[in-house]
């Protein structure tokens, strides 16, 4: 559907666990019935977060350190904004993009975008 970059530093990044132990359940059917059954708002963000990171083309911009992690949330990691653009560039070129849209948004995890159509 799209692409997303985010970068992330993440000196710590299973942490909070009660988030990253949510967001690394890769059966999502299942994540969403165990939210639905036991709701708390960490599993709920995490369970809406694999969401989005399966539904979309996801660049993680992170410390090589912390690629392993990355890798089990659905997310490919990569060490450079640089290097990030330049895999989306080729992944829309692969799909014949050449008319594309790019939005920059600052402080994205308080923001809520919305795509008039």
């Amino acid at each position: 559907m799209g692409i997303i970059i985010i970068m992330l530093e993440c000196p710590d990044i299973k942490e909070p666990a009660v988030f990253t132990d949510w967001l690394i359940k890769s059966d999502l059917q299942k994540t969403e019935q165990e939210v639905r059954d036991n709701f708390y708002m960490a599993a709920f963000v995490a369970y809406k977060s694999r969401c989005i990171i399966e539904a979309h083309t996801v660049y993680l911009v992170t410390r090589k350190e912390n690629f392993e992690f990355v890798r089990q949330t659905g997310q490919i990691p990569v060490e450079t904004v640089a290097e990030a653009w330049k895999l989306a560039e080729e992944k829309l070129a692969a799909e014949g993009k050449k008319d594309y849209t790019i939005t920059l948004m600052g402080h994205a995890p308080v923001t809520l975008p919305v795509l008039a159509e």
